[in-house]
């Protein structure tokens, strides 16, 4: 699945809509973009995901 994604495009627009100012440093695009698929994908919550 990773070899589809082209990472580079989307980690440019993602650590441009985040900002130190309000608040922690973002993952990198491709942490979030993972976590929310595992998070689809066994259809668990978002402390489950975390955990």
């Amino acid at each position: 699945m990773a070899q589809m994604i082209h990472w580079s495009e989307f980690e440019g627009e993602y650590a441009a809509i985040s900002s130190e100012k309000i608040g922690a440093p973002a993952k990198t695009f491709r942490m979030a973009l993972g976590a929310l698929i595992i998070k689809d994908k066994l259809g668990i919550g978002d402390r489950e995901t975390v955990e």
